[in-house]
């Protein structure tokens, strides 16, 4: 009788393995048919280094995570870099 725990599909590791496949497959797309440049150019979010910009969004619930949305919405020019963040933000999400 085969041992099931050696076999790829009865171990642990599958569920991962399929979790990485998939978002290769959703990278891929993202950068090859979607393009974040384009994303980029219709949003053009304002963002500013420095702790005078910083402060602003401090100052009201979810502030930090709209000046993380921003300052993350930068890397949107560079197609890799932006498929890269919005990979990462839906396996974050998953």
């Amino acid at each position: 009788m085969p041992d099931r725990s050696q076999s790829l599909i009865g171990s642990s590791w599958s569920p991962l393995i399929y979790r990485v496949l998939f978002f290769a497959v959703y990278y891929l797309y993202i950068y090859l048919q979607v393009d974040p440049r384009l994303l980029y150019q219709a949003q053009e979010p304002v963002f500013f280094q420095g702790w005078p910009f910083c402060r602003e969004f401090l100052g009201y619930p979810g502030g930090v995570v709209e000046y993380l949305a921003a300052l993350l919405s930068q890397f949107f020019c560079f197609p890799w870099a932006g498929a890269l963040v919005i990979t990462l933000g839906s396996w974050f999400l998953c």
